[in-house]
């Protein structure tokens, strides 16, 4: 190997006769240079990937690196020896990044870096601390064979399909270019002298070559640079190509979407709309067969209307039960069904054998199940995503088409209905609830006659109340109208029909919703009394007519009356709900508002609390003074009560001299603290004996209290703790307030307490 070199060196020494060394070497780092300039005005106009900048960086750093090298002893060795290499090293590292980023494979790579300074405080070693020519030689060239060997690894193994061929050529120039490094080591390594950096024409001959390779693999990287965007544009002409067959077939479905809209909205009549639509889709896109069956008599689907290019033996009129095969089965889960092969399918079910696929859309309107449509192909998996989302759309229009036919067939019968209209007014009358009279006389003339809006006023004072309404939007609706203002004022002070055709010309008008055209007012009148207005306002191309006017006049008498007989029948209920001594609430009004307290509070979890009130003694008061002056220190200790507690509070006369206080959202502490005022207040009221002593009989209160959910869970357990408080408290001498005992809540809650032994309990005299 030493003969070999020496037959290099020997063949080569003449032309260092005629070669300046430091020229090849200068003239090594121009080569880079101009490719650097070339691939730098190539990189900011043409189209580069990333990457691309790096190998441009990358022939800027070789170049300077090569530079210095070639002012060997004309400037500092830090500069030359110790930066020019470095700089030539990072060009290599900054092609590895370059090829990393370019097929987008990890870009961060730390052993670039870790190697680059091993390098550097090596250099430096072998430059001021142990110079050794020889060495760094080696050093150099073995860190230059490490990155190119990984350079050329990684453009194998990250390089795709469609640039692997050239990715391999460059590869292998990168495998040529680390033999010359190879070649440099051994050469270095072999020397048994130190070699000279200006005077070896082998090593410049060699650096020659290094610059050749580096010539070669930036050419190469313009051509992965063209590869990669002929590669691009293969796949954008692809997907293009594509991307036109599914614009086709999308424009094959606007175009069924289109004639199938247009075809169904020309016609009113139902059987007719159906007819059309299986039609539609039999012409577009040439199935086997589209059905349409509607659901009759609850549980049952016939066929309306059927069509195809096969005759799979169903007709009309023929009919299939709710949940059996595809159709039943599609209109019981009110859900699309998707059978790609009906050979194999648990629900599908024909006259004879067939093969293919299948689907099936539910007609739904507003959640209600109008029919189904089925569609069949003689081919297996026929149906696409974008079919079925076509089909479904296509049968949402015709569902909609379908229920304006059957509401037009219903305003065919409106003259009917006009004549029929008392008898639907008698219903009215059955209900003895305001809201629910209100709600169902809007409700009815909405669903009947298809008004656009709706309300109902009730007159308090000289104030009109929004009682129903529907149609009207929720940030215009006007809940109060003065007597005075609108066509409803008009209406009440006139006590006449308000009919405006023209709402925009009258200047009374009270806008609650934007597209109102014309407005009906009646007024309710019973006994003479006008209680309040019917009104009804119509949309620009719905105009309201006499034939209006005539329902809503014969409608507003049977208002009138419902709504008197809801009043009384309220005025009756709360006489039922009130004891007729104190006109406090009774126990019957209790066990209502205490269910229904003690259910709120578990949604909103808020605390309750009850207090039982027991007179102290109220037997000897009436023994002494008589009953009626026991009648009317109840009604004292009613008045007193009603005074001092909040409006959210509820009292009731329980029964005998007791009362019942219901405290919501008030925890014990609060509730004790009321208790105690309370039974301040009425013994600071009581006659006290010359002399001092006992307040007098019927003054004083003895109190239970109880809490939810401290105390208990349930109605019946937190009455009897409360109970048993107030027992407490009178055995502990009256006058004085207990709350709930530690009685185990779970032993209350799960007795069967019947109130009536409660009752009866509280009401036993002293």
């Amino acid at each position: 190997m030493i003969g070999l070199f020496e037959h290099i060196h020997c063949h080569l020494s003449p032309l260092s006769m005629n070669l300046d060394i430091r020229f090849v070497v200068l003239f090594s780092g121009l080569i880079p240079l101009v490719l650097g300039v070339l691939m730098l005005i190539y990189w900011r106009t043409g189209k580069t990937y990333p990457g691309f900048g790096l190998w441009v960086a990358a022939n800027f750093a070789v170049s300077i690196g090569f530079t210095l090298l070639g002012m060997r002893g004309l400037i500092s060795d830090w500069l030359t020896i110790i930066l020019g290499n470095l700089l030539t090293l990072y060009g290599l590292a900054l092609i590895f990044t370059g090829v990393r980023r370019f097929f987008g494979g990890e870009e961060r790579d730390y052993l670039n870096f870790v190697v680059l300074g091993f390098y550097a405080l090596a250099q430096v070693f072998l430059t001021f601390g142990h110079p050794d020519v020889n060495a760094r030689i080696i050093l150099v060239s073995g860190l230059a064979i490490f990155y190119q060997l990984r350079i050329a690894f990684d453009l194998l193994r990250l390089a795709p399909p469609a640039l692997r061929q050239t990715s391999r050529v460059t590869a292998l120039i990168f495998l040529a270019s680390s033999l010359v490094a190879a070649l440099r080591w051994v050469y270095a390594a072999l020397s048994p002298v130190p070699l000279d950096m200006q005077g070896d024409m082998t090593l410049a001959a060699i650096a020659f070559g290094s610059t050749i390779s580096l010539t070669v693999w930036s050419i190469y990287f313009f051509f992965l640079n063209s590869a990669r965007l002929e590669m691009e544009l293969r796949e954008t002409q692809k997907n293009l190509s594509a991307i036109a067959a599914v614009d086709q077939r999308k424009i094959l479905r606007m175009r069924l979407l289109d004639e199938a809209s247009r075809s169904i909205s020309q016609s009113m009549e139902e059987h007719e709309i159906l007819q059309r639509t299986v039609q539609a889709v039999i012409n577009q896109f040439g199935y086997a067969e589209a059905a349409i069956s509607l659901l009759v008599d609850t549980d049952f689907l016939e066929i309306a209307a059927i069509d195809g290019t096969e005759d799979v033996g169903y007709r009309p009129g023929y009919r299939q039960k709710l949940g059996e095969g595809i159709i039943g089965h599609t209109a019981a889960v009110k859900e699309v069904y998707v059978c790609r092969d009906i050979e194999h399918d648990p629900y599908y079910y024909t006259i004879g054998q067939r093969s293919g696929s299948a689907v099936c859309l539910p007609m739904v309107n507003e959640n209600n199940l109008l029919g189904v449509l089925y569609v069949e192909s003689a081919v297996r998996d026929a149906f696409e995503p974008e079919d079925i989302q076509t089909l479904d759309t296509l049968i949402r229009h015709a569902s909609t088409a379908v229920e304006k036919a059957r509401l037009y067939a219903r305003s065919q019968s409106h003259l009917r209905a006009i004549s029929t209209l008392q008898s639907a007014a008698q219903a009215i009358l059955s209900s003895l609830e305001f809201q629910q009279i209100f709600q169902s006389v809007v409700q009815l003339l909405k669903d009947t006659f298809q008004y656009s809006y709706v309300s109902i006023y009730s007159l308090h004072g000289s104030v009109l109340h929004l009682e129903a309404q529907v149609g009207y939007p929720t940030e215009m609706i006007i809940f109060e109208i003065p007597a005075e203002r609108g066509i409803a004022g008009r209406c009440i002070q006139s006590r006449q029909t308000q009919f405006v055709r023209d709402v925009s010309k009258d200047p009374a008008f009270l806008r609650a919703a934007l597209d109102i055209e014309s407005e009906i007012c009646v007024p309710i009148i019973k006994d003479d009394h006008v209680l309040g207005v019917i009104n009804v306002e119509a949309e620009p191309g719905q105009p309201l007519s006499e034939d209006d006017l005539a329902v809503l006049n014969a409608l507003s008498g049977p208002v009138g009356v419902a709504i008197e007989n809801a009043q009384l029948h309220a005025d009756v209920k709360q006489l039922a709900l009130t004891d007729g001594l104190t006109g406090l609430y009774n126990r019957r009004a209790f066990d209502q508002v205490l269910e229904s307290e003690l259910a709120r509070a578990a949604l909103i979890n808020h605390p309750v609390s009850l207090i039982i009130i027991d007179m102290d003694s109220f037997k000897e008061y009436n023994d002494q003074y008589g009953h009626p002056a026991g009648d009317e220190r109840l009604k004292s200790v009613a008045e007193m009560l009603r005074y001092q507690l909040r409006s959210p509070d509820f009292v009731a006369r329980y029964g005998g001299e007791e009362f019942t206080i219901i405290l919501p959202n008030t925890s014990k502490q609060n509730a004790l603290i009321l208790a105690e005022r309370l039974r301040s207040l009425a013994a600071s009221r009581a006659p006290v004996p010359p002399g001092g002593g006992t307040p007098a009989a019927g003054y004083t209160f003895s109190m239970g209290l109880a809490t939810y959910p401290d105390d208990s869970l349930t109605a019946a357990g937190l009455l009897q703790l409360a109970d048993q408080a107030e027992l407490k408290a009178k055995k502990q001498g009256k006058n004085q307030v207990c709350e709930a005992g530690s009685v185990a809540q779970s032993a209350i809650d799960s007795q069967e307490i019947a109130p009536s032994t409660i009752v009866g309990n509280a009401a036993q005299p002293d």
